[in-house]
Formats: C-alpha cells, structure tokens, sequence
C-alpha cells in the first residue's frame, strides 16, 4: 500500500520490473532517476505525472492545467523537446527540483502563482532559454544557488511588482549564483518584496546595463492606518540590507547602481570589476533626516578595478565605518569620497586610485592607515585626520600629498616606504612613541626641509634608506635613544650638512651619509665608538666626525685613519 508514501528516494526502483505507479496517488516529492530504467518508465511518454509529481516530459503530449502537482522532479524537462512551457495552470505547484529543466530546451517558461521555492540548478544551462515569467509567483521565496546560471541567452525576467510589503508579505530571497553568467541579461527589475542578494547571484552577467531596486520615494510612501495613523505601505524591516559577495561582479556594461537607503552592507567584491560603473548612491530620492543613509560597511573589493567609477553620492558613504581591504582599489576616475566614520583604511584601500584628490575623515579623527591603502594616489593632496598607525607603503607615491600630522602618542611603527617619493612633504614631526621608523619610509621627500623628534627618549631604529634623497635635508638632530641608523638611511641628503648622534648609538650603517654636502658633520656625543658596517661618507667629500674633547684617540683606536676626525668643546 502506496498511499501513505509522501517521497521516493533517489533510484528508489531504478532498473526495477514495475510497471504501475497508480498505489503513490499521494506522493508529492520524487528524487532523481527513482523510476528510471523500469518497465513504467520505457513503456510510457508524454508528460509523466506519479500521484502529485511531474515527473518527467518526454516525447509526445502537451502540459495541460493541473491542479494536483505539487513538485516537478530532477530532470523532468532535461531530454525534453518543449519550447514554451506554462505552468500557471498547476496551481498547486510549490517546488521546482534541482535540475529539474537543467540543459533542456525551453525558451521561455511561465511560473505560477503557487511556486514557493526553485531548487539549485533547476534551470541550470538551458541555453535556449530566453524568457522566465515570475509575474504571478506571490508565493515565492526562495531562488536556489545556480538555479538560472548560465542559461546564456536569457534575456528577460518578470518579477512580480508589489505595491505594499507588510510585515506578512512572503518575501524573496535570490541565492548564491542564481543568474551568474547569464550574459544575454541587459536590465533586471527586482522584486519589491526581495529579502535577500546572494553572493554572486548577477556575476558575469556582462550585458546589464542597469539594476532597478525598491527606490527611496517607495520606502516614504504611506497609507492610512487604523485611528488615523499612517503607516508605510512598504515595511523595511522586510526588505533588503545587503548586497552579497560578488552580486555583479564583472557586470562589465552596468553603468550605475542606484540602492535604497536601507542598504547597510556591501559584501566583498560585490561590483568588483564593473568597468562601466560610472557613480553609486543609495540616497537618490531620500530625505536624508527622515531616510539617513544605513551604509556602514563596504568590503573587501567592494568597487575593485571599476575603473569609471566617478561618483559616489557623499551622503551615502559618511556614515560608513568599516571599509575593505582594496575596496577601491585601481578606481582610477573616482575624485573625492566621504569617508568621515572611517578610522582605519585598510590594505590597498585606494591603491592607483590616481584621480584620488580627497577624502574626507573626521577632523578631530585618529586613523590607521593600512599596507599601501594610499599607494599611486598621485593627486591626493591633504589628509586631515591625525595618523595614529601607518604600514608599509601606506602613501607611497602620492607625490601630490603636501603635510602630513602624527597623533602625538600612541603611534609605535612608521612603516616600510610609508611616505616614500611623497615630495611635497616639507615638515615632518617623529612622535615621541614611535620606536622605529622602517626602510625607506620617507626615501625620495625631497620636499623635507625640517626632520624633528619629540622624544629623546623612544626611537630606537632608523631603517635602511628611510631618509633617503631628502635633498632639502641641512641639519638633523638624532634623539639620544637611537641604537642603530641602518644603511643608506640619508643616502642622497646633498644639502645634508649636520647630523647628531645621542649617546646611546650602536650602529651606523653603510652608506649612511653617502652623497651628502661637501663638509658633512656627523657628530658622536657618546663616549663610545658605534660600528660602522662600512663606509658612511661614500663619495660626500671633506666629510669629518666630530667627537667630544678628549675622545678622538678612542675613535681612532676603533675607526683607524680613514676618516677624519675633530674634537668639539661640549
């Protein structure tokens, strides 16, 4: 007795002599191949129907209404030879199963108002497939991963429009890749009542010229409520937040996104690549006191390599927080952004952004700057906020950057190649707290005139070439904690002319002082002889150490006569 049997398993008769399936009248869900290669199976054709199951499609028949089906099976329409298939007559319909219509031939298919959830891959590959109608579908909440991927010459999708979302309306959610590669695809209206965007549901769709979200004049409608109230006819707590990982990427002919207000997150890499994508906001019809941008987080390659990208609306970033590594990474149009919550940049943030001429941070802001968040930003000229952490290579390049202001503690590291070839820079002040300054971090300033220390009592390393070609260099006083000055660290400093040392120095590195001012200066106001690793004055002519009065014989012990050393009254 087959009656009370609700699924049949994967190849559950698979190869078996049945030959009737009248005893499963109550079946509502068949797994791939459960009937396939039996006596039913071969002798039969048309539309199959096991109790509440379309089981498959096969040669001969028509799809006729019915009101009993509740699931289309895996597989059902893959061997098919349908082209239109209408489906608004199975007005019981809920599920499509996974490969359900996966690779077959069907151009267009229209979707009834039943349909609750379509199962990953279901239409998967159905390159012929030109058109999907969900007009009806107020039923449906759930688009499975893949279910429309790669069906090449879809063109059109026809979500149903709403026009009120209450807190009871069913709402939609688009999966992972549920339309990636979908290259035929040149404009999408999505659905009132979408709940949720998937990672990289829209990926490699390289034809969509543009996206259509709930707009902002929708979410400030209203209706009237019970006494006189007045409620919004689309209630946002339903609605979408987020924008997945990936949603467009490679969209390459979208030319403007346009999201509602209430976007909060835009997920990693979501419209990396969008070549075309010339300007972003989520604010375009909002009244920004009764509907304030929720924009808070932009991830990781959020806009990488949209090299068109010029515009993003400053209402729709200020209040954003938290910023991804390389989030506008080689968006080589994008001018000026409002980034006034933000306190740290992270890695690669705006690296080649060379069009790049401000951000604007909160004046009164400490902010951490990221491995070469700033790199190649040529035309970038202020940055306002106070700098509390700088990795390595945070501004390397932005040859138009004309100050720059330390927080006066906190800050322990200045990194590799920080400011490197910044030569504008005039001034710059080492925080008291700084404990190393990393090779090459201000090579090529030559802009510097004046290198001071706030401390004499913290910094301890000086990397390799950190001053390196700071031409406009005359006279630098070391703070007396310094251990070790590493090679080359003012290689270059032709202008350089007097250099002190503290007490406490270990180590003068090769090349230190090499092709500084005629007459260079280096003055040693410790008692004790550093090692030097090599030569420090090579080709910087009439270069002398200057050691304290009665220390000249200790240098030469040391040091020998290759330079030449004077005694000076303390």
């Amino acid at each position: 007795n087959g009656s009370g049997v609700k699924t049949i398993k994967t190849k559950a008769f698979f190869k078996s002599k049945i030959s009737s399936v009248s005893e499963f009248a109550n079946v509502e869900n068949i797994e791939k191949e459960a009937f396939h290669d039996t006596q039913y199976f071969t002798n039969s054709s048309g539309i199959l129907i096991i109790g509440k199951v379309l089981y498959s499609a096969k040669e001969g028949g028509t799809i006729e209404p019915n009101p009993n089906v509740v699931s289309i099976a895996p597989e059902a329409f893959t061997k098919s030879n349908f082209t239109t298939v209408d489906l608004s007559g199975y007005t019981s319909l809920k599920y499509i199963e996974s490969y359900a219509f996966a690779g077959s031939n069907i151009s267009t298919v229209k979707l009834p108002a039943s349909l609750m959830v379509i199962k990953d891959s279901a239409f998967r590959n159905a390159k012929a497939l030109k058109s999907v109608d969900f007009s009806a579908c107020e039923n449906l909440t759930s688009i499975w991963p893949y279910a429309f991927a790669d069906c090449t010459q879809l063109n059109e999708l026809i979500f149903k429009q709403y026009a009120k979302v209450a807190k009871d309306t069913l709402t939609l959610s688009i999966n992972a890749y549920a339309f990636s590669g979908c290259v035929a695809l040149t404009s999408v209206k999505l659905p009132e009542n979408l709940k949720e965007l998937g990672a990289y549901a829209f990926a490699g769709c390289i034809n969509i010229e543009t996206i259509e979200f709930i707009t902002n004049a929708q979410l400030a409608e209203e209706e009237a409520g019970e006494g006189g109230d007045s409620n919004p006819k689309y209630e946002k707590d339903n609605l979408i937040t987020a924008i997945g990982d990936g949603a467009f990427m490679g969209c390459t002919s979208l030319t403007k996104i346009t999201l509602p207000y209430i976007v909060a997150s835009i997920g990693n890499s979501a419209f990396e690549k969008c070549t075309a994508l010339v300007a972003f906001t989520t604010m375009k019809g909002a009244d920004s006191k009764k509907q304030p941008a929720a924009l808070r987080t932009i991830g990781d390659r959020a806009f990488f390599g949209s090299t068109s990208l010029n515009t993003v609306d400053v209402n729709t970033t200020k209040g954003v927080n938290t910023i991804g590594v390389s989030a506008f990474e080689n968006c080589g149009q994008l001018a000026t952004i409002n980034l006034s919550g933000v306190t740290r940049f992270a890695e690669g943030v705006f690296r080649n952004a060379k069009a790049l001429k401000s951000v604007t941070m909160s004046a009164n802001a400490s902010i951490s700057v990221g491995q070469e968040a700033f790199r190649n930003c040529v035309t970038l000229s202020d940055i306002t906020a106070r700098i509390a952490a700088v990795d390595d290579g945070a501004f390397r390049n932005c040859i138009s950057l004309r100050a720059i202001t330390f927080v006066s503690s906190g800050i322990e590291y200045i990194g590799s190649n920080a400011f490197n070839g910044c030569v504008l820079i005039q001034k710059v002040s080492i925080p008291s707290s700084v404990v190393a300054i990393g090779d090459s971090a201000f090579d090529g300033c030559r802009g510097i005139t004046s290198l001071t220390f706030e401390s004499n009592e913290t910094l301890q390393t000086i990397g390799y070439s950190a001053f390196g070609g700071c031409s406009l260099l005359t006279r630098v006083i070391l703070p007396s904690s310094l251990v070790e000055l590493n090679a080359s660290a003012f290689y270059g400093c032709s202008d350089l002319e007097y250099v002190e040392f503290g007490e406490n120095i270990q180590t003068v590195g090769e090349d230190a002082f090499a092709l500084c001012a005629t007459g260079l200066e280096v003055r040693f106001t410790g008692k004790t002889v550093p090692v030097f690793t090599g030569d420090i004055f090579t080709a910087t002519e009439g270069a002398k150490i200057s050691v304290r009065q009665g220390y000249k014989a200790t240098f030469e012990a040391v040091l020998g006569t290759k330079y030449t050393i004077v005694e000076y009254t303390a």
